[in-house]
């Protein structure tokens, strides 16, 4: 099992958001760029496992990434899940 904490920071973030209704009428056009939260970070949990077959080993381990922040402008809470698998071959 492994934990930890992956900080972030955003140097740079800009966005422009156009919104049109159903019928593609333009509602809105707005610029953002520099606005809103610059620095994130997300706890990282991990549990894996690890088969030996003779010099050739592989490891398997999902991983969640826990959000404990939020960044940009609209607040986004971004984090994730996966898994990681490799192949050792001892020489």
């Amino acid at each position: 099992m492994s934990t930890g904490v992956s900080p972030t920071v955003m140097v740079k973030q800009s966005y422009v958001y156009d919104y049109t209704d159903e019928n593609g009428t333009r509602l809105i056009d707005r610029d953002v760029t520099g606005q809103g939260k610059n620095f994130y970070a997300v706890a990282n949990v991990s549990v894996g496992y690890e088969q030996k077959w003779n010099k050739t080993s592989v490891q398997v381990a999902p991983y969640l990434k826990i959000p404990m922040s939020e960044i940009g402008y609209g607040n986004l809470s971004l984090g994730g899940i996966g898994t990681q698998v490799s192949i050792k071959r001892d020489l």
